[in-house]
């Protein structure tokens, strides 16, 4: 089982609380919604209850990772390779959706032309 200190470190090293804190207006834009009031009042309390979130989600990492696994990931968190490869993310994901729908729109006038 995964230690409650180094669970938590695995989570501030990897930015998952700070990643759910930016998809969640960005899902939320995405959707039509972000002006809704009860989609601003579901996402404030989902960011008011985050640690039960992150407990449920301790559960699942405890029933695949070991603690010496949970260390190494933190480690790996902290290392420069990890957080190049972070900085350069999201430009990486904007890239991958441009040659996506180049990709698919290219197979799909194959298909009917």
């Amino acid at each position: 089982m995964i230690k409650v200190e180094t669970f938590n470190k695995f989570v501030e090293e990897s930015g998952m609380k700070t990643t759910f804190k930016d998809l969640m207006p960005i899902l939320a834009a995405s959707l039509d919604l972000a002006q809704d009031d009860i989609l601003r009042q579901i996402i404030e309390r989902c960011y008011e209850r985050m640690d039960e979130l992150l407990i449920l989600i301790k559960i699942k990492y405890d029933e695949v990772f070991t603690e010496e696994d949970m260390l190494f990931m933190v480690e790996f968190y902290k290392s420069p390779v990890f957080k190049k490869f972070m900085k350069s993310q999201a430009a990486f994901m904007n890239d991958i959706m441009v040659i996506s729908k180049e990709w698919s729109t290219q197979i799909a006038n194959e298909l009917f032309n």
